[in-house]
């Protein structure tokens, strides 16, 4: 884990020879924080990524599935990772291997410009034993990484996202010392927080909603959010894919956050059944119709709207369109 030399390209047919090579000079290479996603490098909330579009999947491929199982050769990004170290002197006999806990979807590795191997099991890790590789002093690691492979695809809907080989206690102490927060007690807290909303323990130990349900990981979001404690949190949809017994353990934790008497969490609830207001009490309701508010005021409001649908907020043909206005959301980014 660390600073990684990083150097980008659109696809394969782009990537310079030589990258592997323990003389290449990568002083003008970007450098990036490892563990990381590139793709979340820049300012993805205004649409410009520093390299290319994260890529999320609503019920569709990202590209035609008529050359399955192969991937685009145009359109398949290549992130190639460099560093250097040195092996400790007190290792002097053994053999020392190497583990990626999850890469995304498949790399080649080069030890001081050998090739060590291949893997394109973005759900596991990869162990490489770079015994035979190995100088005295500095080692040079060069490792490109792939978009997609072959048999590299995951395809998730409307999932918080997986993060192989990042495990919930290095995200929650990278965050809180990021505020500033002390990390001491931070295990016993995360196993208390826990049990309160019915997130088995055994689950802290896996990667980062990895292999987790969809009310295991709305669990995990809610854990998250109640031991980071921002002043305002905006949740859309938490309710979707919770069965009962979730949607009530994590909609009181909300509920209890938001009533803290001494740091008081603020919310926006964004949701589609009046299901989740029975645990988390709104203040305010507002009623949006392709994005634009057409209706304000209390918990009353929700209940209204479940009796008689949404076609006492608008007309037949402001339901029926495809798209909404221009400026149609300017309602909702003022809220």
């Amino acid at each position: 884990n660390g600073e990684w030399r990083f150097l980008w390209y659109p696809n394969p047919a782009a990537v310079a020879a030589g990258f592997e090579a323990v003389d290449v000079d990568t002083s003008a290479w970007d450098t990036i924080p490892v563990p990381a996603n590139w793709e979340m490098m820049g300012d993805i909330l205004h649409g410009k990524p520093k390299y290319n579009v994260p890529h999320y999947t609503n019920v569709t491929y990202p590209f035609p599935i008529d050359r399955l199982p192969g991937v685009p050769e145009d359109d398949n990004p290549i992130g190639i990772y460099r560093r250097t170290f040195t092996v400790p002197d007190a290792w002097a006999g053994r053999r020392v291997f190497i583990t990626f806990d999850g890469v995304d979807s498949a790399f080649y590795l080069w030890i001081n410009g050998q090739k060590v191997g291949y893997s394109q099991d973005s759900r596991g890790p990869a162990v490489f034993d770079l015994t035979p590789y190995l100088v005295d002093g500095e080692n040079v690691l060069a490792m490109p990484a792939w978009r997609r492979a072959q048999a590299g695809l995951h395809l998730v809907m409307q999932y918080p996202s997986e993060v192989p080989g990042v495990m919930l206690a290095d995200v929650m102490g990278e965050a809180f010392a990021a505020r500033g927060r002390s990390t001491d007690g931070l295990d016993g807290a995360l196993r208390r927080e826990a049990e309160g909303i019915g997130f088995s323990a055994a689950l802290l130990d896996r990667a980062l909603n990895v292999d987790l349900s969809g009310g295991e990981k709305k669990r995990n979001e809610t854990l998250q959010l109640a031991m980071l404690r921002p002043k305002f949190a905006i949740l859309d949809e938490l309710d979707s894919g919770l069965d009962i017994d979730a949607l009530r353990d994590c909609s009181r934790r909300v509920e209890a956050l938001t009533n803290d008497a001494d740091q008081p969490l603020g919310v926006i609830a964004i949701t589609h059944y009046n299901r989740l207001l029975e645990e988390l009490r709104a203040d305010h309701i507002h009623i949006l119709v392709k994005g634009r508010i057409v209706a304000e005021g209390g918990p009353e409001l929700a209940d209204q709207l479940e009796r008689d649908g949404y076609e006492a907020f608008a007309s037949p043909a402001e339901l029926a369109a495809d798209d909404a206005p221009a400026g149609a959301y300017d309602d909702l980014f003022k809220l």
